[in-house]
């Protein structure tokens, strides 16, 4: 008995696991699909990196984001798509599934997904430049993290590395 509950486990959290950086990769293509800086009025070395203010409102402050930078700092719980919508529920377009079409997740209302967007050494890319650097790379980091109670586990992280190449 003990091993087939040992089984049943591991599969679970395999489960989990796949979900999980599923959704991270979702987000980070969701933030790659935008432009890199907005051009209204910023720069690519833009020192501050988030949302503005007006970015921010809304049920969903992701669904008026317009480029990468403004996803730093951006969290969910449970995960949402840009529309606020919890994920397995939306139909891609703002609005809801039919009720028979909807994913149903165990423990996804208890996850949390949050992402940042910071500078990194073009040479290095392992290495966050600090404080107000800023250069031609950039990475986007997503954490997919399980609340249980009063404690936090992280189920998945998932990076990826981008640079800017200015226009010719």
């Amino acid at each position: 008995m003990m091993a087939v509950e040992t089984s049943l486990g591991t599969a679970d959290t395999e489960i989990d696991l796949i979900q999980a950086t599923g959704i991270a990769e979702q987000l980070i293509d969701e933030a790659l699909g935008l432009a890199y800086f907005s051009s209204d009025p910023g720069t690519p070395f833009d020192a501050y990196l988030g949302p503005t203010e007006s970015e921010r409102q809304g049920v969903s402050q992701c669904r008026a984001f317009d480029d990468i930078d403004d996803f730093n700092r951006c969290w969910a719980m449970p995960p949402r798509d840009r529309w606020g919508i919890p994920l397995g529920e939306g139909d891609g377009a703002g609005g809801y599934r039919d009720r028979v079409a909807r994913l149903c997740t165990r423990d996804q209302e208890q996850w949390l997904t949050y992402m940042r967007v910071y500078y990194v050494d073009e040479t290095d890319p392992r290495t966050r430049l600090r404080g107000s650097q800023a250069g031609n790379a950039r990475a986007i980091q997503v954490w997919v993290i399980r609340q249980t109670g009063k404690s936090y586990e992280i189920i998945t992280t998932v990076r990826r590395v981008i640079g800017y190449v200015p226009p010719s």
